[in-house]
């Protein structure tokens, strides 16, 4: 994780397929989104790197942990249920049926956010049959054991 701190803030020891040199511009926008494996709370990953990450002066952190952080009603409904066994301190950010926060969405602090959430739906929402099986519950074999993480960004000139 400490790779896309150094990304971010342009290192120079980072070279793409072309051997251009340097991490991002320094004002660029961007977006770094997918399965980091790293919830910023709990967990036996390294929890500093991806707190440096989603707390990095140069991220939208209210889009990345504050409120507009991508959320859902189905993980604490999960971890309520017991079919996702933790104790999390934000129940609605986590993304994975382990009941971790693993797969993030993180824009830059020059990118507006408007919207983000987590396909997780509980069973009072629409979509719920697409997460959830009776004989299967939560599991891989509905879907993935990781869930859609979403976030609407306003892209301008």
């Amino acid at each position: 994780m400490d790779f896309w701190v150094d990304y971010i803030d342009g290192q120079s020891y980072i070279y793409d397929d072309n051997n251009v040199f340097g991490g991002l511009e320094q004002g660029a926008r961007f977006v770094i989104a997918g399965d980091l494996n790293a919830d910023p709370e709990v967990g036996d990953g390294d929890l500093t790197a991806i707190q440096d990450l989603l707390k990095h002066s140069l991220v939208n952190n209210e889009a990345a942990i504050g409120i507009k952080a991508p959320a859902s009603s189905g993980g604490p409904e999960c971890l309520d249920s017991g079919d996702c066994d933790r104790d999390m301190p934000n129940p609605e950010n986590i993304t994975s049926t382990s009941g971790l926060w693993l797969d993030h969405v993180v824009p830059s602090a020059n990118l507006e956010v408007k919207a983000s959430g987590v396909f997780w739906p509980a069973s009072y929402e629409e979509g719920y049959h697409l997460v959830y099986d009776e004989k299967l519950g939560n599991s891989k074999g509905v879907s993935s054991d990781h869930r859609l993480v979403w976030t609407d960004i306003v892209i301008s000139q």
